[in-house]
């Protein structure tokens, strides 16, 4: 009889550990975590990575939104015209740990050969989450650099 009952919790724990990686795949294939990673290709120019995010608490999806319509609202001719890269930070796990980032949201400022010349990933307060004019230095020092 004992044979019997643990042959049978065998197949109840068989079947419940196959619906359960059933979900996570499921979850898994929804967020992308599957698709191709198309190379960042910086041209030789100079690029803004914006790792953010689009799930998380009340409290952390107003500082995400924030830092969206910050850098919406951020001026071009501010910028220099420094390409913005927005990137979600769940599904670039490639590119999250090439560039160690381990917060949303992140400001990377890169030169063309796509080093890091420049990181924010402190927010400042939750309604202008980025410090753009410390950002609009750097990218003016980095230009000098490269003349």
């Amino acid at each position: 009889m004992d044979r019997i009952a643990s042959r049978y919790q065998l197949v109840i724990w068989s079947i419940f550990g196959a619906a359960v990686a059933m979900v996570l795949v499921s979850k898994a294939i929804r967020l992308g975590w599957f698709d191709p990673r198309p190379q960042l290709k910086l041209n030789d120019q100079p690029a803004l990575l914006f790792f953010n995010r689009d799930r998380g608490c009340e409290c952390e999806l107003l500082v995400y939104r924030s830092a969206e319509a910050q850098l919406a609202a951020w001026r071009q001719e501010d910028r220099f015209e420094v390409r913005i890269i927005a990137l979600n930070l769940e599904r670039r796990r490639d590119l999250v740990r090439a560039y160690q980032v381990v917060r949303a949201p992140t400001l990377l400022l890169l030169d063309g050969s796509g080093q890091t010349v420049w990181r924010q990933d402190e927010v400042i307060t939750d309604r202008e989450p980025f410090d753009l004019r410390e950002l609009e230095r750097q990218i003016i020092a980095l230009d000098l650099k490269t003349q």
